[in-house]
């Protein structure tokens, strides 16, 4: 079953091995499946759909997003070539 949760959230976090944020906090919008105030913890992955909603963003936060969502700024693959002259 699929639902759409609106969550305060609470608590984040990231793990490394998997490459999974997790964010946590309580539902403040209710649904047919969950009621208000319950606490629940998401997982956002890569190529999944999320919203995030903020009163006031500050230029550090403005930043960080424009940089996560900028393809050139990440890579899948890196190499260093260094050669020893004699």
């Amino acid at each position: 079953m699929r639902t759409t949760l609106t969550l305060k959230v609470l608590g984040v976090d990231f793990d490394t091995a998997q490459g999974v944020m997790r964010v946590s906090g309580r539902n403040v919008k209710e649904n047919a499946f969950v009621k208000l105030g319950q606490h629940h913890t998401l997982e956002l992955e890569l190529q999944r759909q999320f919203t995030i909603e903020k009163d006031r963003w500050d230029a550090v936060d403005l930043e960080r997003i424009a940089e996560a969502c900028d393809p050139s700024k990440s890579a899948d693959v890196a190499a260093v070539v260094m050669q020893v002259c004699a």
